[in-house]
């Protein structure tokens, strides 16, 4: 009878690779773990086969991989590093992962940050999870704190998908990181998630308890759940009184008022929003944290404008202005001088609403 035709591109392709002999099929499934790109040198020193450095050992698949650069192939199309990668068993793949992990690990050195995200991937196909942790925590680190924001949660979740049973505090630092990029993504709901899964590490932590109770409230706010994130600040509050370090529990207190401050300006309770932000003020500079300092005057000013009081409201601007010269918030900075812009043209002070509109825009490029 006559052969049958493949029914996929896949099993076409299965079929080719087939073909190769026993030895290079092998070779061609095993490179397939590095990636779309194939070090052959790398590849040579994860299975300690010195003849793989050579460039003739890979002729015979130059069906499959076309030359990038000396030592570096790339396989032709997606599809055959994906059809190799599969055709190896999956202990097969557990054992290649490792090899090529420690191989790129023994060569990268010192500098592991920008290798971390790819060892990171090999430690956790080849169920080492001690090594998968490390890479995944230092890539996620190293890509939040570069707004690679997709790449941050995908590692920080890596890393926790591998963590110890007995690393709490290591779990609950890599959750409230994960939060936070999804806090800063606006994925607000996944945030709270990745927050209370830090709390539940990081129970009976009174800093850490206060912190993420109060930037649970801080969603909140954005959701516009108002009264519960008041419930969340309250609650802040009263584990304050748990922190030893005065200097955290300062600093916790500041933000904490000054975040009820921005919940009351919501509910229209402008009277109180003063209150918690001259609150806010006092203990911010006890704590010396000039930053909170500056958000608290720039909530005084919008306080005493919507009640009325413009020339107190004035007096708070300029002081805002003045603290936030030098903290490096320049997006607080720009939006007092937008907000001063918008008061200048309505009273028509047209020269000065175009000034303090051009500071604010020169600040926010």
């Amino acid at each position: 009878g006559t052969d049958e035709l493949p029914e996929t591109v896949e099993s076409l392709v299965t079929t080719r690779i087939d073909l190769l002999p026993a030895p290079d099929r092998l070779l061609l499934r095993e490179a397939a773990v590095g990636g779309n790109v194939v070090d052959t040198q790398v590849i040579a020193q994860a299975f300690d086969r010195g003849e793989l450095a050579q460039p003739d050992r890979w002729n015979q698949l130059a069906d499959f991989l076309v030359p990038e650069r000396p030592n570096v192939y790339r396989f032709r199309h997606g599809l055959y590093r994906d059809v190799a990668y599969s055709g190896l068993s999956y202990g097969r793949r557990r054992e290649a992962h490792l090899a090529i992990g420690s191989a790129l690990e023994a060569r990268s050195g010192s500098d592991l940050v920008a290798v971390a995200p790819l060892l990171s991937d090999h430690f956790d196909r080849g169920r080492d999870r001690a090594r998968a942790w490390d890479y995944a925590v230092l890539g996620g680190e190293a890509a939040q704190s570069n707004y690679a924001n997709t790449e941050a949660i995908n590692l920080f979740e890596r890393a926790l998908a591998n963590a110890a049973t007995d690393d709490v505090a290591g779990r609950g630092r890599v959750a409230e990181s994960l939060g936070d990029v999804h806090h800063l993504t606006g994925d607000y709901t996944a945030a709270i998630t990745a927050y209370q899964q830090s709390r539940s590490s990081l129970r009976g932590v009174s800093d850490a308890e206060v912190r993420l109770m109060r930037k649970i409230g801080g969603i909140r706010i954005r959701e516009g759940a108002l009264s519960q994130a008041l419930s969340w600040l309250t609650r802040a509050l009263h584990e304050l009184d748990h922190v030893a370090d005065d200097n955290v529990r300062l600093t916790e207190e500041a933000e904490i008022a000054l975040s009820r401050s921005g919940a009351l300006h919501q509910q229209g309770r402008n009277g109180d929003c003063a209150a918690w932000a001259e609150t806010a003020e006092r203990v911010a500079e006890l704590a010396g944290d000039r930053g909170a300092r500056a958000r608290a005057y720039n909530m005084l000013e919008i306080a005493h404008r919507t009640l009325g009081r413009a020339e107190e409201a004035a007096a708070y601007s300029d002081r805002a202005l003045e603290a936030y010269a030098g903290t490096g918030d320049i997006v607080g900075e720009a939006n007092v001088l937008n907000n001063r812009g918008i008061q200048a043209h309505f009273s028509g002070d047209w020269v000065q609403a175009i000034d303090d509109y051009d500071r604010s825009r020169v600040l926010r490029r």
